[in-house]
C-alpha cells in the first residue's frame, strides 16, 4: 500500500461514525488507483507543448492537469487524490495519466500518487461553466454515492 492510500484509509477510519463520510473514503478506496511510475520532466514538458499547455507553477496542480486534460480532449485522463513529495505526508494533488504512467506537470519530485480518474466531461462541463480550473474530487464523489 503506497503512502497517499494508506492516508486515505486513515481518514475513512477516523470516520467511521460518520455514514456520509465513511461512504466518502469508501468510494475513493474503492475506484482509486495507486501510481509510483512517473514521466520524467523533459517528455512530459514535450506531452504539454504538443497539446499547447503552459504549464503554470508549483501550486497550480488543478489548473495544469484539467487543462492538459481538456487539450487532448481526454486522451490524456484527469486524477485527483493525494500525492506524497520527497516521503513526507500526503498533499491533496491533481495529475494527468497516459497508460500507467503519470504526468505531473507541478511537482518534479513526487514519489507516489492514489486518487480516482475524473471523466473529461464531468471536468470540461466544470472548467466551462465556472471559469476556473477548481478541485473536483469531493464534487464528483458525492455526485456518485448519492445515486
Amino acid at each position: 500500500m503506497n503512502a497517499s492510500r494508506e492516508y486515505y484509509d486513515k481518514i475513512r477510519q477516523l470516520f467511521k461514525e460518520n455514514p456520509n463520510a465513511s461512504r466518502y473514503f469508501e468510494y475513493i478506496l474503492q475506484h482509486g488507483r495507486s501510481f509510483t511510475k512517473r514521466m520524467n520532466n523533459k517528455k512530459a514538458q514535450k506531452i504539454a507543448d504538443k497539446y499547447g499547455v503552459e504549464p503554470k507553477g508549483y501550486h497550480y496542480c488543478y489548473y495544469n492537469s484539467q487543462l492538459l486534460t481538456i487539450s487532448s480532449h481526454g486522451k490524456i485522463k484527469y486524477y485527483e487524490g493525494m500525492g506524497t513529495r520527497k516521503s513526507l505526508i500526503p498533499i491533496e494533488h491533481a495529475w494527468n495519466v497516459l497508460g500507467y504512467i503519470v504526468i505531473d506537470l507541478t511537482w518534479e519530485d513526487a514519489d507516489d500518487y492514489f486518487g480516482i480518474e475524473i471523466p473529461f466531461e464531468f471536468v470540461q462541463k466544470n472548467v466551462f461553466k465556472t471559469g476556473r480550473a477548481d478541485q473536483l474530487i469531493q464534487q464528483f464523489v458525492i455526485s456518485k454515492i448519492k445515486r
